[in-house]
Formats: structure tokens, sequence, C-alpha cells
């Protein structure tokens, strides 16, 4: 603290800073999550976590990640391939090569019948109401409900602004 007092004993191998009363540590093998006594508020048995958006924490586990809120309990399992950012509610999932969406629950809300491609966590993100997806061989835009707003016949589709969208 302050005044030099140890507050939670040395025993990490490494620790980040609190944010919301929560720090991500980790054991040397493993990170986990402890709150400002140095509680364990999340195991340590993690390959990765850290903090993510509204309080959450993004963690990794054999290779598939997942989210956890700020009090240890789990709001999505460690069951994706990638977990991308919130935007308009929704954060991109995926999961061997199919991509979906989740809500800020962690409730599956546009169903993985999507295809996971190169930078899909920035271009299949919401901008407002759209995202760009992709489908076979083309582009197409969805709005937050899944519904198809323009079909799947373009070569490409830039990310949606000021709804306008460039396209070939």
């Amino acid at each position: 603290n302050r005044n030099g007092t140890t507050v939670i004993p040395f025993r990490f191998e490494s620790a980040g800073e609190f944010r919301s009363g929560i720090a991500v540590c980790s054991n040397g093998e493993y990170y986990g999550i402890i709150d400002v006594r140095g509680e364990e508020v999340i195991p340590f048995e993690f390959e990765v976590a850290e903090h993510f958006e509204s309080g959450l924490i993004r963690v990794k586990k054999k290779g598939h990640f997942g989210l956890y809120r700020r009090d240890g309990s789990v709001l999505v399992p460690p069951v994706f391939d990638e977990i991308g950012s919130f935007n308009s509610g929704r954060a991109v999932t995926i999961l061997e090569g199919a991509l979906g969406y989740i809500d800020t629950s962690g409730a599956p809300v546009i169903p993985m019948h999507y295809d996971a491609v190169k930078d899909v966590l920035i271009r299949s993100r919401f901008s407002g109401p759209w995202a760009v997806v992709r489908r076979g061989t083309g582009f197409g835009i969805i709005d937050t409900s899944g519904k198809v707003i323009v079909s799947f016949r373009h070569q490409g589709l830039g990310i949606p602004s000021d709804s306008l969208v460039a396209f070939s």
C-alpha cells in the first residue's frame, strides 16, 4: 500500500494492475484472478487471462476462449476458438471455422452459419446495426438480429460506415 506495508504476500510470478478490484496474476504456469485481499476469484488454470471489457475477463483454457464475470462466475465457458469484442451488444464467436455471435449475457443470438475468414474479428464486428459476414464464396451484411440485409453475392465488402458500404 502507500505506507509500504505488504498487503498481498509475494507469491505470484507476475501480477497485473487492479481494475475494478481484481487483478490478473500468474503462478508461473497458469493465470488466474485475485481480489484486493489477494484471494483467488478465478482459479489459476488458464493459459491466458486478461481484462476484457465491461468488467469481464477473457480466458483461454486448452486452446479455447471463454468469458468470466468479475465475481468469478462463468459468463461463457471456454469453448470457442476465438471471441471478439462487443459492438452493438454482439461479439463474434468462432468455432471450428464457423462464425456466430453472442450477446452481453453470453447467450448465442446469431447462429454459427457463417465462415470465419482472415481478419474476421475486425471485419465481422458490428458497425452500428450491421456486420459483414461471409457464407461460401460471397460476403453479405446482417443486422443485429441476424437478418440478411445484403445477400452473399459480393467478392468483397468494406466495413459499414455512415450507412455506406464499399463493395466489389
